[in-house]
């Protein structure tokens, strides 16, 4: 059974997912500045149900993606820290890094 698209916002709303995830079918038949609601576009529910769900999966990846990457970053800074210790101890004649000075970098 097929559905109309009869609102803009659903217009837009279905044209701003397919560019954020690139779905290239769906780009294409898009392509043009297409308006799906004075076009009388239609769509099938679950063809609708399976695209949200890649969407919505797309934007988790994106999270975790993001997730990973903060914690990189944590992790560099510590490493940073770590080897500004170590250089610092050096520096100043003592070759051993004191364990006391790394709590901070934790």
């Amino acid at each position: 059974m097929l559905h109309d698209i009869s609102t803009f916002n659903m217009d837009k709303s279905v044209k701003d997912m397919t560019v954020e995830i690139c779905d290239s079918k769906l780009l294409v038949k898009l392509s043009g500045g297409v308006d799906l609601v004075a076009t009388e576009g239609k769509y099938h529910l679950t063809c609708s149900t399976k695209f949200h769900i890649s969407y919505h999966s797309f934007q988790r990846a994106q999270n975790n993606s993001s997730s990973l990457s903060n914690s990189m970053q944590a992790k560099a800074q510590v490493f940073a820290e770590l080897i500004l210790a170590i250089e610092t101890d050096i520096e100043q004649g003592t070759n051993d890094v004191q364990a006391g000075r790394l709590v901070h970098c934790l």
